[in-house]
């Protein structure tokens, strides 16, 4: 299965692979939120732009967002005030907000549909202890400080999930995420190349390589949610994989005790803190959907023997009248240490990245997009100093630096010594993976539900850490970074530019 919004994907907007060699003046990497945007701004002041896809466009992470589109932070305003301090909030609001005009300006300039909406989002919490009030009192605070237009309620207009309070900032919106980024596609017209991975980059030739072509550009962009190979920054993110299902409403009556009908529900972003629940709905074909989202890990640290996926659905079913879960998913999230992205020139004057969004990237990618572009066409942006990717913050970074780093040295060094010996590939069941030693060597083993046998390297071509089996999706995903694999190895995202190395046991 895969997102909801792909029900609305337009049929027909396909673009080639790249099979040549050619020249531009800005390649941009990844065709998601960040990159068509970039893409957007970048040809409209004249520079010959060329995008590479490793799949399809918004096939990505953006693909697999919630749609949800603020100027605040879903991990709330007051943790990053506590990090840093209220002017640099206001900065981060005042940035934000002006993205949102601009996805709104972008919707309306060119015609996209894409069910764009302003609508509230709430911040909600079900228990009345005080540690949740003293959060919620503080979010507050810090978001009337912002000049958002916030407030405490009650209970948000037909919310069938118990709740204590919530906080309601208005004019906040929601859109369908892959109506969006294919209405900026076309508005590019050219220049976009699907189904070219990267899998090279000459940074001071100006090169960038994919399986059957080239670009040669003054200005390469890394829009691929953490950059290509290694960087530092990556020593400063930790990724997180987060779960999503979607189920359409039966028929459009209401839940037995809430008042609100089925049609209507629930219209805006809903945060339930206590519990670290998304919900939204979404109109389609006449039909009334609801997603629920959470469930969130660090990637390649989810739980053995865990269904991600049917703790939302049972969460779903316990609030909502639901039919049968039509689409499952999941996505992506780098979280920087210090609570802001890096956006902005990297290690190379001509190499630019935009990485660490946490779950907040369809805004960020088009503050990104903005600033990144106004860097290439050599003019200010005001979120320059404060989201470059060579800022120096160890008092703000220190404490998660000091755990990622450490968990990936564990990673290196003792995952090797950890891993269950068997006697026999035959141990694999059928439809799972799994890290084995088998004479002497260890391996990536994947046995289908047809019982054809995968066996791979279980090194990440990035930094030779050891993959995980994700049984919720059927992925192998490096601990350390992020890089994740088909079950047959093949690349799918992350800072890798390989696949998983096949790798052939002894016979038995």
């Amino acid at each position: 299965m895969d997102a909801v919004w792909n029900l609305a994907r337009a049929e027909g907007l396909d673009f080639p692979p790249l099979r040549k060699a050619i020249e531009a003046d800005v390649v941009i990497v990844g065709a998601g939120a960040t990159g068509m945007a970039a893409a957007l701004m970048l040809k409209e002041a004249g520079e010959r732009v060329v995008v590479l896809e490793a799949d399809r466009v918004v096939g990505g992470n953006t693909g697999g967002s919630t749609g949800n589109l603020y100027a605040t932070l879903s991990r709330g305003l007051a943790s990053l005030c506590d990090k840093w301090d209220q002017d640099t909030v206001n900065q981060v609001v005042s940035l934000r907000r002006q993205a949102l005009d601009k996805i709104e300006n972008n919707v309306k300039r060119h015609a996209i549909d894409c069910q764009f909406e302003r609508r509230p989002l709430h911040f909600c919490i079900r228990s009345a202890d005080s540690e949740n009030r003293q959060k919620l009192e503080k979010e507050y605070e810090v978001s009337r400080a912002a000049d958002l237009n916030a407030g405490i309620i009650e209970r948000p207009p037909g919310l069938s999930v118990p709740l204590y309070r919530a906080l309601r900032i208005e004019d906040q919106a929601q859109y369908n995420p892959v109506q969006y980024i294919q209405g900026l596609a076309k508005a590019v017209d050219g220049g976009i190349y699907e189904k070219s991975p990267v899998i090279d980059v000459d940074a001071g030739k100006g090169r960038v390589s994919t399986p059957e072509g080239e670009v040669s550009a003054g200005h390469i962009v890394f829009a691929t949610h953490t950059p290509k190979g290694i960087n530092m920054v990556q020593a400063e993110m930790e990724p997180y994989r987060e779960y999503g299902v979607a189920a359409p409403l039966q028929d459009n009556s209401a839940v037995p005790g809430n008042a609100a009908a089925h049609g209507d529900y629930p219209r805006g972003i809903f945060w339930m803190l206590d519990s670290g629940h998304s919900l939204r709905s979404y109109q389609y074909g006449g039909r009334s959907y609801v997603m629920v989202i959470g469930q969130k890990h660090q990637t390649g640290h989810g739980d053995l023997g865990v269904s991600y996926y049917r703790r939302l659905e049972k969460y779903a079913a316990e609030h909502f009248n639901i039919d049968k879960i039509t689409h499952r998913w999941s996505a992506q999230q780098y979280q920087a240490a210090d609570l802001l992205p890096y956006i902005g020139r990297s290690g190379h004057d001509n190499v630019y990245i935009a990485t660490g969004y946490g779950a907040d990237g369809l805004v960020w990618g088009e503050v990104a997009a903005e600033l990144i572009g106004s860097q290439i066409l050599g003019r200010q942006h005001r979120g320059r100093e404060l989201l470059t990717p060579r800022r120096f913050t160890p008092a703000k970074s220190a404490k998660v630096w000091l755990e990622a780093n450490t968990k990936v040295a564990r990673h290196l060094s003792t995952d090797y010594f950890t891993v269950d010996k068997v006697q026999n590939l035959d141990e694999v069941a059928a439809g799972r993976g799994r890290v084995v030693k088998f004479s002497g060597d260890s391996y990536a083993v994947y046995r289908s539900p047809e019982d054809e046998l995968s066996t791979l390297s279980p090194l990440c071509p990035h930094m030779k850490c050891m993959v995980n089996w994700n049984a919720a999706d059927n992925t192998w995903d490096c601990p350390c970074h992020g890089s994740r694999f088909a079950p047959d190895g093949q690349f799918i995202e992350g800072p890798a530019y390989s696949s998983l190395e096949k790798r052939e046991p002894p016979a038995e």
